[in-house]
């Protein structure tokens, strides 16, 4: 049955090669496609987590969202120590914001307060500096600031600028800070509106009396170790007026547009699948039609139903088979090559990627669950196309199946 359902597909060879072309271009596409749609995903999650939101975050209870220095809290030995036991990465932070001045320009500004030797060892800001350098350990009355807001101050290195906060204990705080660096991480929210300087001098700033408002938290994620760390700091944190929120709830609006992207992506590939699996009974249709003699002979001899039903079945699945390898085999290497070389996006519609928070840069994900995925919904559409004109031949009357003339 095997080989009688091999010589069948070639009997018509131009058609076949037609709907293995179809199969081909579709299996190209869609792996191609989608390698590209959950590449760029995991490049610009990683991203934003490695360059400054972490995995996992700690708050004073009611903080997040409200952001008030009142809901701020003391890192006692106790914290320290759970947190160094679950060989992590982990840096505090002092965050609050205050307008920044720089001769007759002002704008609000978003300002952290950063434990320099963690942050380096914990997020890649570090790496992000595109002019002048980092802040270096116990340097003082230093800042970094984002290249927007930098943009919008006309500021440039080595000038000073002048900061005012309002305290956590009601008084108003303003210092001069040097500008040393100005770092771009192609996260808006940071680029137009962030400056960083040394906690202490935040503490003194923002009169925090040695409390913080967050505990960053980043490592490598493997399997399901966010949940499991997760779990295991709230389970272990005796202090109930602190509460850990991972970066899904952190960055719900990433995670939406992504989900919408996806769907979006899903409904073009559904009916690209769609307009395949039409071809592809065309094909099967047009194939049992010619041989509709043949089908009724080999059933006036005693052949079953069953028998004739999965040899027209198999002929698909041959179809299928060879349209995905050769699909494969052509999308393998131009994924591999994008995997290593992503393509950067610039000029403007770099700045409308941006714009919606995502980091400019497509990747390219080798994944072989997609690739068993796409195999999967090319046998089982083949199948299913397959099965409908098979079941009619085998329905039909045979008298006018063994009088039909080709």
């Amino acid at each position: 049955m095997f080989k009688i359902a091999w010589r069948n597909i070639w009997r018509n060879k131009r058609r076949t090669i037609l709907t293995i072309s179809a199969i081909v271009f579709s299996v190209f596409f869609l792996s191609t496609m989608l390698s590209l749609q959950e590449g760029t995903y995991s490049n610009n999650l990683e991203k934003m987590t490695r360059a400054w939101n972490g995995k996992i975050r700690i708050f004073g209870k009611g903080y997040y969202g409200r952001e008030s220095l009142s809901k701020s809290f003391s890192i006692g030995e106790e914290l320290k120590n759970l947190l160094n036991s679950l060989k992590v990465n982990w840096t505090e932070r002092i965050d609050g914001f205050g307008l920044i001045s720089f001769k007759d320009k002002t704008y609000g500004a978003s300002i952290t307060g950063i434990n320099i030797k963690r942050e380096k060892l914990t997020t890649d800001i570090s790496e992000k500096i595109i002019k002048g350098r980092f802040l270096k350990e116990g340097e003082r009355n230093s800042a970094l600031i984002g290249n927007k807001l930098a943009e919008n101050l006309k500021v440039k290195i080595g000038d000073k600028v002048a900061v005012i906060v309002q305290g956590r204990d009601g008084s108003i705080g303003a210092k001069l800070f040097k500008i040393v660096g100005i770092f771009r991480t192609h996260m808006l929210d940071l680029d137009r509106a962030k400056i960083l300087i040394n906690i202490k001098d935040a503490n003194e700033l923002f009169s925090m009396s040695g409390t913080v408002t967050t505990i960053v938290i980043q490592f490598s994620e493997k399997g399901d170790r966010l949940e499991e760390i997760k779990n295991l700091i709230q389970s272990k944190i005796k202090n109930k007026d602190l509460e850990v929120l991972d970066w899904k709830q952190i960055m719900p609006e990433v995670l939406e547009l992504i989900e919408f992207d996806r769907i979006s992506g899903y409904l073009i590939y559904a009916i690209l699948i769609i307009i395949i699996a039409f071809g592809l009974l065309n094909t099967i249709y047009m194939a049992i039609f010619e041989r509709r003699k043949e089908i009724g002979v080999l059933r006036a001899i005693g052949m079953k139903r069953l028998k004739i039903t999965s040899m027209v079945i198999i002929e698909a699945i041959y179809m299928g088979i060879i349209g995905a390898i050769i699909g494969f085999a052509l999308s393998y290497p131009v994924i591999l090559h994008f995997k290593s070389n992503p393509i950067r996006i610039g000029g403007k519609f770099g700045e409308m990627y941006e714009s919606f928070m995502f980091i400019p840069e497509i990747h390219f994900l080798l994944s072989y669950k997609l690739i068993t995925y796409i195999a999967i919904i090319i046998m089982a559409v083949s199948v299913f196309m397959a099965i409908i004109p098979s079941l009619r031949a085998v329905r039909e009357n045979l008298a006018d199946q063994l009088k039909f003339e080709k």
